[in-house]
């Protein structure tokens, strides 16, 4: 199929005890224009041989083997670099899409809405033995919602209220930026702001993916890094001020501050940092001295600010 409507994009890397799963689900799709297109980044699994033979088998399923292992992020743009389709689909090695409608709901809704520009669902969360743990999604469903507004409340809690890659669908076009290499955990968030800034979102109430949760993924490993803290610091900088959003400065403030208490307690009380990294990180915002005098007023303050923010939140489980 030189020029299908959807590239389903399954970047891998050994993804060996689950890849069977995820491209039988891709295959399992009831839409007439689609390619599974797997590019692996030089597995040690057998998840190579996995994805060679579903090429063979299937004229649907296209397989990229990189010469050299070139890392997470640019295996996702060498994913969107190869892809023939209009519309991208991404799906993990560890993941599903859970419902055989998938394709046909999110590529709809980017059929009907010129304006969307990232149509996502809800998903169900599984572990490794595909046990259902949790549901969530963005809300309000079932109608566009501002792009600006979506990043805004993002940032607000700085939470991923989207969802993950496997979770959503975009316009090759629109994304031809590709993913940002400065991000490793946070990567997705980004790109999504970056689809955001040029149009809405779309949510479906329906639970069309299933997003995997087990020791060895890679957002495991970078949270117990804190990773995000830092990274989160970085969609700060780079979307608190872009064109549409507009912060107060005591919210702004109050936003870095609660990022930097985290960033804090990565040193204070979890050990991962030490003292010099913590205060290296807290200096390039706020000078180290006047952070630890506001520590008293941030402690008495951030009971009401976890409530306020549960009040906001886009999350349904």
């Amino acid at each position: 199929m030189s020029n299908p409507k959807v590239s389903i994009c399954i970047p891998v890397y050994n993804s060996a005890n689950y890849l069977t799963a995820a491209v039988e689900s891709a295959l399992a799709q009831r839409y007439d224009s689609f390619e599974v297109l797997i590019v692996d980044d030089c597995s040690t699994d057998g998840s190579a041989d996995i994805a060679a033979g579903f090429a063979e088998r299937s004229s649907l399923v296209r397989f990229v083997t990189n010469v050299t292992n070139i890392g997470m992020v640019p295996n996702w743009n060498r994913c969107l670099e190869l892809a023939r389709g209009e519309y991208i689909k991404f799906l993990f090695g560890d993941d599903l899409l859970s419902s055989p409608h998938n394709l046909e709901c999110l590529a709809g809704i980017l059929d009907r809405n010129q304006n969307v520009t990232l149509a996502c669902s809800f998903r169900t969360f599984i572990d490794s033995n595909g046990n259902i743990m949790a549901e969530r999604g963005f809300t309000p469903t079932g109608r566009p919602v501002s792009g600006l507004q979506a990043i805004r409340d993002c940032l607000t809690a700085a939470q991923n209220y989207i969802g993950e890659p496997s979770v959503v669908m975009f316009r090759k076009q629109q994304a031809e930026r590709g993913f940002n290499n400065d991000y490793r955990q946070t990567v997705d968030l980004e790109m999504w702001f970056y689809l955001l800034l040029q149009g809405d979102i779309w949510c479906e109430r329906e639970s069309l993916a299933a997003f995997r949760r087990h020791p060895e993924q890679q957002t495991v490993l970078n949270v117990g890094e804190l990773v995000h803290l830092e990274e989160t610091l970085r969609l700060y900088d780079a979307y608190v001020h872009a064109s549409g959003l507009r912060y107060p400065r005591l919210l702004e403030a109050a936003l870095y501050y609660v990022q930097l208490y985290r960033v804090w307690k990565g040193h204070r009380y979890k050990g991962v940092l030490s003292r010099e990294q913590a205060e290296q990180i807290i200096s390039r915002y706020i000078p180290v001295k006047r952070f630890m005098c506001m520590i008293p007023l941030y402690k008495a303050l951030n009971p009401l600010w976890k409530l306020v923010l549960s009040i906001r939140s886009h999350v349904k489980r």
